[in-house]
């Protein structure tokens, strides 16, 4: 099983009952470092390391933990820290800054935009897929809720380590036709291959573009970017495989290229905390009807 780097990176976001009471003194910090809660932004609050309980930061370090956790309480920053290395042979440590691949959690994305062009009148999730690709196998009996439920029944691309475009991949993807009729969960990082191209069609712009300016402007994230810009970033990981003699290895992995819309992004463990607040919060959607359409990725 390869493991990216996101595996190493954890979000907590905890319900007041899931976590220990901070100590008075982690409640109310010292005069010296003035901002209140309001007036403290999240960039700068999450620029830092913050460590306001004593029980997790100790969990963590006893079971070896390997990235960045963060931990809120209340809209309150608990946890925000890098743990061991992002990368083992340059002893480069993991801050709160650090970038991981997210791996298949950029589904959650790809999911919102296209939600967000429904919410636009520009898609229906129970269209047919053969309104918009009027090549795609059993494309009148597919609908967009069935491949954003994973429940399409396609076959699926198989991944290379060949650069590919967009187009490509969804003109093989329709080569391969179908293994069932729609109805049976069968995952499918294809079935979101066809949503990101869907979203580059009916919006005009790139996948890249319409993340930006729907997603990552509204949200506030700043530490995330696509897989072209990764090499450029100081603060970037490097994913492990963990081998049965507890030693570590780095795993081949595709072309990125050919996971596009489903795996190609990265960001900080602090930004996906921007995304889930700014979904939770109704900046990017309605909640109601994105957890209605959207029964996971």
């Amino acid at each position: 099983m390869i493991l990216l780097a996101v595996i190493y990176g954890a979000i907590y976001i905890l319900a007041p009952e899931k976590i220990e009471e901070p100590s008075k003194a982690s409640e109310h910090p010292k005069p010296e470092s003035k901002p209140t809660p309001k007036k403290e932004t999240q960039t700068e609050s999450e620029s830092k390391t913050i460590m306001n309980n004593s029980t997790i930061d100790e969990y963590l370090k006893s079971i070896n933990f390997s990235g960045t956790a963060v931990v809120v309480r209340e809209g309150k920053f608990v946890l925000n820290k890098g743990y061991g290395y992002s990368n083992r042979d340059t002893k480069q440590l993991n801050t709160p800054d650090t970038r991981y691949y997210i791996g298949s959690a950029q589904k959650a994305l790809t999911a919102v935009s296209i939600l967000q062009l429904s919410e636009q009148g520009k898609i229906q999730v129970d269209d047919p897929i053969s309104r918009y690709l009027s090549e795609f196998p059993n494309g009148s009996q597919i609908t967009i809720r069935n491949l954003l439920n994973h429940t399409s029944g396609i076959k699926g691309h198989i991944e290379t380590n060949d650069v590919i475009t967009p187009l490509e991949l969804v003109q093989d993807i329709e080569r391969r036709g179908i293994k069932r009729g729609p109805g049976k969960w069968n995952y499918q990082d294809s079935n979101y291959t066809v949503l990101s191209y869907l979203v580059e069609k009916l919006s005009g712009e790139t996948l890249a573009d319409f993340y930006k300016r729907h997603i990552f402007e509204p949200a506030g994230m700043n530490q995330v970017g696509f897989y072209s810009s990764f090499k450029n970033e100081k603060d970037r990981s490097v994913g492990y495989f963990l081998k049965k003699d507890g030693t570590y290895s780095v795993p081949s992995v595709p072309d990125l290229s050919q996971l596009f819309g489903v795996g190609n992004l990265y960001m900080s463990a602090s930004d996906m905390y921007r995304f889930d607040q700014a979904l939770s919060s109704g900046k990017l959607l309605k909640q109601k009807k994105f957890f209605r359409n959207v029964h996971g990725w």
